[in-house]
């Protein structure tokens, strides 16, 4: 006769087995080595994700030690500028899952050179359009190559908008737009400071023109320029150096 007492060990005993042959089929979590995660946050990843219906979408993300993060996205060929998103992400695994005002993405460490973009089940796509979705560490920017020549529309514009763009020392630009009519011409000039966690140069407008108002953005794309306000209601400011119908702002190709 089996006494209450050894069958209670008798249980226990069987449901301590069954959890064990459980365990192993645990999934263990993914621990990211240190260097991996350094090289990350110290760095900014770039592709050109697929668009429906444009060439593709220019896609440049920084991701902070502080769980907060950076993107700009540029549809090729269409007619708008650089969009800047900024949020807050946190890691599961090797997925960080970032949050844009409530909108979700998902990016995989690959590598510490290599993220994924992948969807909400955190599964990557595979097939032929795999590479598509991969962004890359981008070389570190030489503030050097950003300076320049650049120019809106052709000689019979009215007016012909050549834009000079100059990397003075440390993160100081100087810029200089020089706006060619058939009987005048008009000329804008500033200095501004490069920011890198944008990837744009930013200059304070009432520092040149005390009577503007507002920050004017050089955003970069692939050979391109563009050029516009930290705030849209500051985009008539830009109106003040030719006529009231025509504004600096716009994308300028670089020469």
């Amino acid at each position: 006769m089996i006494h209450k007492s050894n069958l209670l060990i008798v249980v226990l005993s069987m449901l301590t087995l069954a959890s064990c042959k459980k365990d192993p089929e645990k999934k263990l979590p993914t621990v990211i080595q240190p260097e991996i995660m350094d090289s990350i946050f110290s760095n900014r990843f770039e592709g050109v994700i697929p668009c429906p219906d444009c060439p593709g979408i220019e896609t440049s993300l920084a991701i902070h030690a502080d769980s907060t993060l950076n993107k700009t996205v540029y549809y090729q060929d269409k007619p708008e500028f650089p969009q800047q998103f900024s949020g807050t992400w946190k890691l599961k695994d090797s997925v960080f899952e970032a949050n844009f005002d409530g909108s979700k993405e998902f990016y995989k460490i690959k590598k510490g050179s290599l993220l994924a973009r992948v969807g909400s089940d955190r599964k990557e796509v595979i097939g032929k359009l795999a590479q598509d979705y991969l962004l890359e560490r981008a070389q570190q920017i030489v503030l050097d190559s950003l300076s320049g020549t650049y120019v809106k529309g052709d000689s019979l514009s009215e007016p012909y908008q050549v834009l000079h763009l100059k990397h003075l020392k440390k993160d100081n630009f100087e810029l200089k737009i020089v706006l060619t009519g058939k009987e005048r011409t008009a000329e804008f000039s500033a200095n501004g400071t490069y920011n890198k966690d944008n990837n744009q140069i930013e200059i304070p407008l009432k520092d040149a023109y005390p009577d503007l108002l507002g920050t004017l953005l050089i955003q970069f794309s692939k050979g391109k320029i563009h050029l516009t306000t930290k705030e849209k209601e500051h985009l008539e400011e830009l109106k003040s150096f030719w006529d009231e119908t025509f504004s600096i702002q716009g994308t300028y190709n670089k020469e």
